[in-house]
């Protein structure tokens, strides 16, 4: 009877095993960085809240799980680097977006305000 108890006892443990097969898998996590959310003084956050996410899947892509002043939030990544000061246009003329946030950018070009439109430029980086 021992004989059968333990042989069972394995197969358990092996089917066990074999079910949480997922769990051992690393979390994927999406490409970008969390941008920077400005931090509002007078923002109220609401305690004991369900969070939005808790990992980059829980949100709809190309969404990650970042997080802001009051918690976690699905926002939309960005590449790293920043986009360059350039000098503003006074005259909008033919204002065709190029872009809507970086991924719509080959490589490494950023989406960045020029005047009255979204292009892609070359980021800058700034040492601290």
């Amino acid at each position: 009877m021992d004989g059968r108890l333990s042989t069972v006892c394995v197969l358990i443990l092996i089917l066990g095993a074999i079910g949480h097969a997922d769990a051992w898998k690393p979390i994927p996590v999406r490409p970008g960085q969390c941008p920077n959310f400005p931090f509002i003084k007078d923002r109220v956050c609401v305690l004991n809240v369900r969070p939005v996410c808790v990992k980059d899947s829980d949100c709809r892509s190309p969404q990650k799980c970042c997080r802001d002043q009051c918690g976690p939030v699905c926002a939309t990544p960005v590449k790293p680097g920043l986009c360059p000061r350039l000098p503003w246009f006074r005259k909008c003329q033919g204002w065709k977006n190029e872009c809507f946030n970086d991924f719509n950018c080959p490589r490494n070009l950023k989406c960045c305000r020029k005047g009255c439109k979204f292009v892609c430029l070359k980021p800058v980086y700034y040492r601290g």
